[in-house]
This record gives C-alpha cells, structure tokens and sequence, in this order.
C-alpha cells in the first residue's frame, strides 16, 4: 500500500543523468517528506490518479488524508536507497532497498512522467 511506510532515509541514485536522476531525485524528495511529515509535498510527488484515489478513500483531499495519517502512524527509522532507474517513456521503474526495523527488503516504484515532470504511481513502501 502507498501509505504503508512514508517515514524514510534517501539514499544516493545511480548517477545515470538525465530522467534517471529526476526520477531518483522523486524518490529522495518523497522520502525527504515522509521523514518530516510534510503531507503537502508527498501529495505533490504522487501522480494525479492516486491524489485523487487518496481523497476519495478519506472523503477529502489528499494533504488532509496523508497528514492525519502520519500524525497517526508516528515516525519510524526507515533507510531507502535507489538502486536501479529503468524509464520507459512516460513510465519509470525505481527499483529501492528499504530497511526498516532491521529488516531489509526491495521493492519497485512506479512512477509515471506528468506535465513534464515525474510523479510516484506506485508505491510499495
């Protein structure tokens, strides 16, 4: 679920440049706000579909939901590093490790490009 773990350390990226390194930098920016628990940002980051997928399912709008839902949640110790940027297009696969209370696990981000810029579609975390 896309709200499961928003609390995150950003990690480095693979350097490649270009979409690689927007993409990458999403992924940084996301867990940058879930880690200071800035709901306005994270909203900013997500694709328009799940904005409003999010404000249907709270019955109000997407920083409203996220920011109840992380005073809630708390903060957690959580690291994420951007292994691998695959872009297709308009599509983008951002392969991360997370390692959350000693544990560690991969998971893959989709993101989609809109307007021109990279937006989270996706999210294991």
């Amino acid at each position: 679920m896309l709200l499961a773990g928003l609390a995150f350390t950003g990690c480095g990226g693979d350097g490649g440049g270009g979409d690689e390194d927007e993409v990458t930098e999403v992924v940084e920016s996301f867990v940058a706000a879930g880690n200071e628990g800035d709901a306005g940002t994270i909203c900013d980051l997500l694709a328009s579909e799940q904005v409003e997928d999010i404000g249907q399912r709270a019955g109000g709008d997407c920083e409203e939901a996220l920011g109840s839902f992380l005073d809630a949640a708390g903060r957690s110790e959580t690291e994420v590093k951007v292994e691998d940027v695959r872009v297709d297009g308009a599509r983008a696969t951002a392969d991360v490790i997370v390692i959350q209370d000693g544990e560690r696990r991969t998971e893959s981000l989709l993101l989609v490009e809109e307007d021109g810029d990279w937006r989270l579609a996706s999210a294991g975390l």
